[in-house]
């Protein structure tokens, strides 16, 4: 069971966004993400996708990675290529 913590946001309750705080992403639930995106193909889809792909790469590394994008054919969705890194906004 995921244990979340709450997140306020310039202070206001009405604004409290839940988080977990130790969220693993599998190999299964990030391809059925990344295919829910791919039928939606907008452009915040695109960008969606991108941070599950991240997450990913945080969690299961390159080869994982390069292998949702071969399997998914990614490069003809959302031009994502094999080798391409991807980086979670805010992680170092």
């Amino acid at each position: 069971m995921d244990s979340y913590e709450p997140i306020f946001m310039h202070g206001k309750a009405t604004l409290c966004l839940l988080q977990a705080k130790e969220a693993i992403v599998t190999i299964n639930k990030a391809r059925e993400l990344l295919q829910t995106h791919i039928t939606m193909g907008s452009g915040y889809n695109r960008q969606a996708a991108r941070l599950v792909m991240a997450e990913v790469m945080n969690e299961h590394g390159q080869v994982a990675v390069d292998q949702l994008v071969r399997e998914l054919n990614l490069e003809d969705k959302f031009d994502f290529r094999p080798g391409m890194k991807f980086t979670t906004p805010g992680r170092k």
